[in-house]
């Protein structure tokens, strides 16, 4: 059995279209906070639902979900950098 981070060479790659999609699951997402973790069958996506919580759906769902996520995601970075500047400056007169 392979984890969801290992890549077989041997398989090949399923379309966009075709994959299911778990949305928002416990599994670590890949530069963003919420995970869309995409499977080549429906059965994966329900077993790793089962394990791992979140939502299944498609590929417009999983990119739509994406989108949302780029401005929160935006918003939290710029958060930080803005407390980062703050304290740097704050160093800096003191």
């Amino acid at each position: 059995d392979l984890d969801h981070y290992q890549i077989r060479r041997d398989e090949p790659l399923v379309k966009v279209d075709q994959a299911s999609y778990l949305i928002g699951s416990k599994l670590r997402g890949t530069m963003t906070m919420n995970s869309k973790m995409a499977f080549a069958s429906a059965d994966a996506a329900k077993a790793a639902q089962g394990k791992e919580g979140g939502e299944l759906g498609n590929f417009d769902q999983a990119l739509k979900q994406a989108y949302l996520d780029m401005a929160k995601d935006t918003m939290g970075i710029r958060k930080r950098c803005a407390e980062r500047r703050a304290m740097m400056m704050k160093k800096k007169k003191g």
